[in-house]
C-alpha cells in the first residue's frame, strides 16, 4: 500500500492532554463512483460519518508495532455535488505514570505521543487528509474520571448548550473551524528503515455488529410519570421544574451503544446511570452485596454515571463508547422549559462470533447454564476477549484461554485467538515474562499467567491442528520457561518466589495477598513449581508435534527432576496431600489439582487426592475461573464422575436470576466475567465427551465422564464438521444407564474410552449403551 494521505491534527492542541476533536472535509463529486473505499484510523479513537450518516468507528485497539485501520465502503453514502467527511475523534495521551492510576483513559487503549486522524481514499485523493481538513475542538466534551471501572475508561459529560449541532452535516457552517496541520506521514518507515510510531496495519477482524435492540420494561420509581409511551414509539412530555426517573429493565446484560433523542427542555440535565444488577450497600463497609439481580423493592442501582445538558431546539445525545449494562437509569431535571423525550434508542455490539453448535437439555436448570454461559462469552468479545466488558475491558491470558476454548466449542471462527496468540507474543519481555494483559498502557505480569499462555497455544493447536501457529510461537514458549528455570533454587530444585505478582486465584484466606497463597517474606509458594512442570510437560508436546524430539526429550529430563524435588518436599506425609507451601496445614484444591495436571502424581494417588478435593470441605476452593483447571484434573484422574457437587455454585446463581455469570464466588465485583462460562466447555468435553482425538479433529475422541446433569441433544461444531451428539439418562433400581448416540461428518477414526471399555474403530455413527452403579457414586 503507498501511503498519500498525512496524519492530521488541531494546531492548538496539547499533546498531554486529552482531547475530544472534530474533523471535517468538503468533497466535490461529479458521480459518485460506484465503489469508494476508504481507509481509517486516529489515535485514539474515531467514529466516521459521511453526509450526516454515521458509517463507523475504530480503530481496532493495537500496540506499539501495529497501528490498526478499518476499511469503509461509502459508496452508498455519496450524492452528486458536494459531500462532507467529518469524523469525531477522542484523544488520550501516553503518560506511563499516569496510566497506572488511570488518568490517561482506556487501559487497553495503547496511544502515541502524538494525536492524529488520518483517511485515504482507495481511487480518489480528494478524500485525503492533509492541510485541506479542517477541524475544532468539541467545546461541549468534558472527560469524567470513573469511579469504580476506571480500567475501561471515562465517563463523559457534555453540554448541549454549548454543542456544535449538525457539525457532521452538509449544510454547516465551518468557515469559524481552523486548518488541520499535519503531524506525520503516512508510510511509517522511512527510505533508511526508521520507524515511526504509526505502523498502519490491516485491520484483521471483522468490525462489531450493532443491532437495534429494545428494553423489556420501563418503571417510573414511586410512579413519578409515565414513561410507557416510549416503549410504544410516542414521546413523553416532562413538564418544567421537574425532577423525574426512569428504569429501563434491557432483560439481560448488554453491550450497547445509547441514544436520546429530545426537543426543548433547555438547561435541562440528564443523568444516565448504568447497572449491572440491583444490589444493596452495606451500611458498615460502604460496600455492595449482591442476592437477587432484580429485586427492586429492596435494592438498588448502582454503577457509573454519563450526563447531558440540554441546549436548543431538536438534539440527540450518544455516548462516545458503548456501555454495558442490564439497567439503565435515566434522572432528568427539567428547569424553565418543559422537554420532550422523543425516544430511547439501543444499538448492542460485540463481535460477530458465528455460533454454529446447538444445544438442548431437558432440565430447564441445565440449559439455563448454557444460555448465561454463551451470553456471558458474547458480552467479553470485542476487538479482543476482554475479562468484563463493565469493569476492566480487558484482555487477560487466563480469561483468554478459558474464553477460547468456550468459542470453539461454539464456532470455528478463531480469529480473536489468533490474534490474542500474536498480542501476548508481541508483550514478551527480555526476561521472558508475557504479560497478563495486552495491549495495555502500562506493564503488568503475573508469572503464572505466562504458563497459561504455553497451554493457550498447545489448545488451540490440539483444536485446530495448525502446525504453523504453533512453530511461530515456539521461541515465546521457550523464553517463558528459560524464565522459571532461571528462579530455580540450587538446594531445593524448586522454583522460589517468581517475582512481580503472584498471583494464583482469587481464594478466602489468600485475598489479604491479592490471590497469593504466600505475603511478604512468607516461604515460597509450591504451586509455582508444578506450573513450572506443567509448563515444560505442555512445551514438550509441542516439540513433538513440530518433529523436535531432541528438544522434547530435553524438557522432559527438565519435568522429571523438577517432578522428583516437588514430591520430596511438597507432599504431606499425614495426609498424602500436597501443601500449597512449606509447612503449611491448610490445604488447597490448587495445590492436588496441578499435582495431577503436571503428572507429579498419577494413578490410584492421583484419584485419591482429586477425591479429596470433592469429599474434603477443609480444602481451600477454586474460583470459577481456577475450576477449569479443576475440571481437567477430574478428567485426568478419572474421577469427574463424582464431580456432581462442584456444579452447585452456578445453580445457586441461577436462583439469583443472573443473566451473565460473575466473576468469582468471594467479590463477586464483575456481573459478567468470561471465565465462569464453564458448562459450555464442560457440557461438550466431559457430558457429551466430543473431544478431538488428532488434532484438528482429524480423528474423534468419544469419552463422556459425566452423567449428573440429564439427557441432552447437541449438534457440535468442529473444522471437520458438524458432529451430532444424543444422551439419554435412566434411573433402573439400583443402576444408571447412559445411553449415547453419535453421528460424525463422515467415516472417520474414532477413539471410545468408557469406564470399563478402550477401544477404536472406524464409523459415521455411533451408538452406546452402559450401566453405572448407584453404589459407585458419592
Amino acid at each position: 500500500m503507498i501511503w498519500r494521505a498525512k496524519w492530521i491534527y488541531h494546531p492548538e492542541v496539547d499533546l498531554h492532554k486529552k482531547a475530544a476533536l472534530m474533523f471535517r472535509k468538503r468533497v466535490q463529486m461529479d458521480q459518485p463512483p460506484k465503489i469508494a473505499r476508504i481507509f481509517v484510523s486516529a489515535d485514539s479513537r474515531y467514529k466516521l460519518y459521511v453526509n450526516g450518516s454515521y458509517v463507523g468507528n475504530g480503530p481496532l485497539k493495537g500496540d506499539p508495532y501495529r497501528q490498526f485501520y478499518e476499511t469503509f465502503d461509502i459508496s452508498q453514502y455519496l450524492i452528486p455535488g458536494e459531500n462532507v467527511i467529518a469524523a469525531y475523534v477522542l484523544r488520550f495521551p501516553p503518560d506511563d505514570r499516569k496510566a497506572v492510576t488511570f488518568e490517561t483513559g482506556p487501559v487497553s487503549l495503547v496511544n502515541n505521543s502524538r494525536g492524529g486522524f488520518f483517511l485515504q481514499g482507495e481511487s480518489e485523493a480528494g478524500f485525503d487528509t492533509d492541510e485541506s481538513w479542517k477541524t475544532s475542538l468539541d467545546p461541549a466534551y468534558t472527560f469524567v474520571h470513573s469511579i469504580k471501572s476506571r480500567y475501561a475508561g471515562d465517563m463523559e459529560e457534555v453540554d448541549g448548550r454549548k454543542s456544535l449541532t449538525g457539525w457532521e452535516q452538509r449544510d454547516f457552517k465551518d468557515n469559524r473551524w481552523q486548518r488541520a496541520i499535519c503531524v506525520g506521514a503516512g508510510d511509517g518507515v522511512t527510505p533508511y528503515g526508521v520507524v515511526s510510531g504509526w505502523q498502519l496495519t490491516k485491520r484483521p477482524l471483522p468490525q462489531l455488529y450493532e443491532k437495534s435492540i429494545t428494553p423489556i420494561a420501563w418503571r417510573s420509581p414511586g410512579g413519578q410519570m409515565d414513561f410507557t409511551p416510549l416503549s410504544e414509539g410516542r414521546g413523553v412530555a416532562i413538564a418544567p421544574h421537574t425532577d423525574c426517573q426512569v428504569i429501563l429493565d434491557m432483560g439481560e446484560l448488554v453491550t450497547s451503544y445509547v441514544q436520546l433523542q429530545m426537543e426543548g427542555g433547555r438547561h435541562s440535565r440528564v443523568q444516565l446511570l448504568y447497572s449491572e444488577c440491583y444490589g444493596y450497600k452495606d451500611p458498615t463497609t460502604g460496600e455492595i452485596r449482591k442476592g437477587d439481580r432484580t429485586d427492586f423493592l429492596h435494592g438498588d442501582l448502582y454503577g457509573e454515571t454519563d450526563v447531558y445538558w440540554k441546549g436548543d431546539g431538536g438534539q440527540w445525545y450518544e455516548p462516545f463508547f458503548f456501555r454495558t449494562f442490564r439497567y439503565l437509569r435515566i434522572a432528568i431535571y427539567t428547569q424553565d422549559q418543559p422537554l420532550f423525550l422523543k425516544q430511547v434508542l439501543f444499538r448492542m455490539t460485540g463481535y460477530p462470533l458465528a455460533i454454529e453448535t446447538r444445544f438442548q437439555a431437558t432440565q430447564p436448570q441445565i440449559q439455563a447454564m448454557w444460555d448465561v454461559s454463551v451470553r456471558t462469552l458474547e458480552r467479553c468479545m470485542h476487538e479482543t476477549y476482554e475479562d468484563c466488558p463493565y469493569y476492566e475491558q480487558m484482555q487477560y491470558l487466563m480469561d483468554t484461554l478459558i474464553e477460547s476454548e468456550i468459542a470453539g466449542c461454539l464456532s470455528r471462527d478463531d480469529r480473536l485467538t489468533r490474534r490474542a496468540l500474536l498480542d501476548f507474543h508481541s508483550s514478551q519481555r527480555p526476561d521472558g515474562m508475557v504479560t497478563c494483559n495486552y495491549p495495555a498502557s502500562f506493564v503488568q505480569i503475573i508469572p503464572a499467567f505466562s504458563i497459561y499462555y504455553i497451554d493457550l497455544l498447545w489448545r488451540h493447536y490440539d483444536r485446530y491442528g495448525d502446525k504453523g501457529v504453533l512453530e511461530h510461537y515456539l521461541p515465546t514458549v521457550l523464553g517463558i520457561l528459560q524464565y522459571f528455570r532461571e528462579r530455580l533454587c540450587e538446594r531445593t530444585g524448586l522454583v522460589q518466589h517468581p517475582g512481580y505478582w503472584e498471583f494464583i486465584d482469587w481464594v478466602d484466606g489468600w485475598t489479604e495477598n491479592r490471590g497469593s497463597p504466600t505475603g511478604e517474606g512468607e516461604p515460597y509458594c509450591f504451586i509455582y513449581s508444578q506450573l513450572y512442570a506443567y509448563g515444560l510437560l505442555t512445551a514438550a508436546h509441542i516439540c513433538e508435534a513440530l518433529e523436535f524430539p531432541d528438544l522434547a526429550s530435553h524438557l522432559k529430563n527438565r519435568h522429571r527432576q523438577l517432578v522428583r524435588a516437588i514430591n520430596r518436599q511438597a507432599v504431606d506425609p499425614v495426609t498424602g496431600l500436597y501443601r500449597t507451601k512449606p509447612g503449611d496445614t491448610q490445604f488447597s484444591q490448587h495445590g492436588q489439582l496441578w499435582a495431577v495436571l503436571s503428572e507429579c502424581v498419577e494413578g490410584e494417588r492421583a484419584k485419591d487426592i482429586m477425591l479429596a478435593c470433592i469429599r474434603n470441605p477443609k480444602l481451600l476452593s477454586c474460583s470459577y475461573s481456577m475450576t477449569y483447571y479443576l475440571f481437567r484434573a477430574f478428567e485426568k484422574a478419572g474421577v469427574y464422575p463424582y464431580s456432581g457437587p462442584i456444579w452447585q455454585s452456578w445453580r445457586d446463581l441461577l436462583a439469583y436470576h443472573v443473566t451473565t455469570w460473575p466473576e468469582d464466588p468471594v467479590t463477586q465485583r464483575s456481573e459478567c466475567h468470561g471465565w465462569s462460562g464453564l458448562p459450555v466447555i464442560e457440557f461438550i468435553r466431559c457430558s457429551f465427551g466430543v473431544r478431538p482425538g488428532a488434532p484438528g479433529f482429524k480423528s474423534i475422541l468419544i469419552a463422556p465422564c459425566e452423567f449428573d446433569l440429564g439427557d441432552m441433544e447437541a449438534t457440535i461444531c468442529t473444522v471437520q464438521g458438524p458432529i451430532y451428539a444424543r444422551r439419554r439418562i435412566v434411573l433402573e433400581g439400583m443402576l444408571r444407564r447412559a445411553e449415547f448416540w453419535y453421528e460424525f461428518p463422515r467415516k472417520m477414526p474414532v477413539h471410545v474410552t468408557l469406564p470399563e471399555q478402550d477401544y477404536d474403530t472406524v464409523t459415521e455413527e455411533l451408538h452406546l449403551r452402559f450401566d453405572f452403579p448407584m453404589s459407585e457414586r458419592l
